[in-house]
């Protein structure tokens, strides 16, 4: 059986070929019948019309019918023709929905992956979100001083501080790492706390002390 079943869009359509094949008749009787009995009831034939390439290569005429026109064509054909017609159109009809499943199945996968991707990569980003409580602190004792991230009076207290160490141990700003290693060792010793493994798990009330400590110290009023 020839290949003549198309699917344009959402419209279904029946050649005129196989509508032969089906029933058994020569193709330009069914050409015949078709012309007839559409312009039997109003419709334009040509409205439907289509080409197609015989064993030789050239080019023959044919129509493409909706599923109610190819019925129509074939309603004083036999029984046996008639239910050959119908169920075409029933594997048609299963083919189409089961086409449209798969290609929507196909959509929802494709959706469902870009959303796992998405989701990654919101992941990802979360990871790289900088905790500002928790940047202040390593800022306190870092190389750096990330102005937004610390509370004003702390950081104008803190500049304080770091300028009276500088001045008392005639070092810079950007002191190397064993002048920084002094500086934060002294903060603690002088405010008699213990200095924890990791100093980014300091409370700000322990921050605070440790420069209010060191203010009352050496930074006179």
């Amino acid at each position: 059986m020839s290949n003549d079943i198309t699917l344009s869009g959402s419209n279904l359509t029946m050649s005129s070929l196989e509508i032969a094949e089906l029933t058994g008749k020569r193709h330009d009787h069914v050409i015949r019948d078709i012309e007839v009995i559409l312009e039997n009831v109003g419709i334009n034939p040509p409205k439907f019309g289509a080409v197609y390439k015989d064993a030789k290569g050239e080019e023959r005429k044919c129509y493409n019918l909706p599923k109610r026109e190819s019925i129509l064509v074939v309603t004083k054909y036999s029984d046996k023709a008639r239910l050959a017609v119908i169920d075409r159109w029933l594997q048609l009809e299963t083919n189409a929905r089961d086409q449209a499943l798969y290609n929507n199945t196909e959509m929802t996968i494709e959706v469902y992956n870009e959303v796992l991707a998405l989701k990654k990569e919101l992941s990802s980003m979360k990871k790289n979100v900088v905790d500002p409580k928790r940047e202040a602190k390593k800022t306190i004792f870092g190389e750096r001083l990330f102005f937004g991230y610390i509370d004003k009076k702390l950081y104008g207290d803190f500049l304080d501080v770091m300028k009276n160490f500088e001045k008392r141990l005639k070092v810079t700003f950007r002191m190397g790492g064993t002048k920084r290693e002094q500086f934060k060792e002294s903060l603690f010793i002088e405010a008699k706390m213990p200095r924890p493994k990791n100093e980014n798990d300091l409370t700000d009330s322990e921050f605070r002390q440790l420069i209010d400590n060191y203010k009352r110290l050496h930074i006179r009023r």
